[in-house]
């Protein structure tokens, strides 16, 4: 074996022992992103929700208008809402796969019949409440959030009533909400910097404020065990709340000021979300806790809202750049599967630190065999 064949081995033993130390992006080949650009320039898309069929539907902010598009087809089709500058902003697909949606500017909540495009809309209460998010119950109750208002409400599709529910702290900005198997319906409070809970019976029952003060929970997802994750916009944290033992837990995301924006809970448990200001999208896997993040490679994204599509795809409306997009981890990717066959990551730098080893250990057998072959 030649002289320059062992430097080489080492050159790449050295190289590679440098690579394991340097972070790389964390694999971006590791996730697909397909983006879908809506035909109406300028909608500023907000939410983004599939229904049982696989359409995506979304609202337009700046549009006025909701629509879907068929992810198998790549075609849209949109609905113009009729009061003028609704500001069509939250929006959920209840039973039958009918998507609701507020109206942000008119202090509406929005029916659309997907049968023929027709679309109902109820006036909220409180004047200048500003619904914000909206989900269903399992008792077919459409609990929202009032921006402006400073209220939790729902909306009883049977009756067409209203009943609302004042939170204890003044302008607390009530935003992003979910609901547990029980039927709370927890919120996070963007300006109050607390997670609150809702029940039908007894309105707004507590509020817990996060570790962070100021910290700004905007998004909240609900995951199996009942812990509520929420996300922290002003100072780009994650968190989870254990209503259990009443315990906070804050994780920072790696990108500094990246303004942790949009959260969704896919099916393997992973904790995805959106980072407003750095362009980018991740997750945290409660399992190990550690946080990957991945580039958008759209410009100025800036992703509201995510959702999860029937066949467990991360869906999501990125309002600068007008597109409704969908990501989903590589299946063909070797270093996505693991023994059980679940999908799993085995971290980049782990596999190059593997062929470092190896490479050394090469080396070293080369060096001794030419030592021997000497003797």
């Amino acid at each position: 074996m030649s002289q320059r064949v062992i430097r080489s081995l080492l050159i790449l033993l050295l190289t590679s022992q440098i690579f394991s130390l340097i972070p790389i992006g964390e694999a971006q080949q590791l996730v697909n992103f397909t983006e879908f650009t809506i035909p109406t320039s300028g909608s500023g898309p907000h939410d983004a929700v599939a229904d049982s069929k696989g359409r995506i539907w979304y609202t337009g902010q700046f549009s006025n208008k909701v629509g879907f598009v068929d992810p198998s087809t790549a075609q849209f089709t949109e609905f113009q809402v009729p009061t003028p500058n609704s500001g069509p902003h939250g929006l959920t697909v209840g039973p039958g796969d009918v998507p609701w949606f507020t109206g942000v500017s008119s202090d509406k909540i929005g029916r659309l019949n997907p049968t023929d495009g027709t679309i109902t809309e109820y006036d909220v209460p409180t004047a200048r409440s500003g619904p914000h998010t909206l989900k269903f119950d399992s008792g077919g109750r459409l609990w929202f959030t009032e921006e402006t208002g400073n209220k939790v409400g729902y909306f009883d599709p049977s009756k067409e009533s209203f009943v609302e529910f004042a939170v204890p702290t003044t302008q607390s900005t009530p935003y992003g909400l979910d609901i547990n198997d029980r039927g709370d319906v927890w919120f996070a409070e963007l300006s109050g910097s607390k997670i609150g809970v809702a029940t039908q019976t007894s309105g707004v029952v507590s509020e817990f404020p996060i570790p962070t003060p100021g910290g700004g929970s905007r998004r909240v997802a609900i995951d199996k065990t009942g812990k509520v994750w929420f996300t922290e916009f002003f100072v780009s944290k994650l968190g989870v709340f254990d209503p259990t033992t009443r315990k906070f837990q804050e994780w920072e995301t790696p990108t500094k000021n990246s303004g942790a924006y949009a959260l969704v809970i896919d099916k393997n448990g992973l904790v995805w979300f959106s980072e407003y200001n750095a362009n980018k999208v991740g997750y945290l896997d409660p399992s190990t806790t550690a946080i990957r993040e991945f580039d958008i490679h759209t410009p100025h994204s800036n992703i509201r809202f995510m959702s999860l599509t029937p066949d467990g795809q991360v869906a999501y409306a990125a309002s600068g750049s007008n597109v409704i997009g969908l990501i989903s981890l590589d299946q063909s990717n070797p270093a996505m599967r693991t023994s059980t066959g679940e999908t799993g990551f085995l971290p980049a730098q782990t596999i190059i630190t593997v062929s470092a080893t190896v490479a050394t250990l090469v080396a070293l057998l080369l060096i001794r065999k030419r030592r021997d072959g000497k003797k």
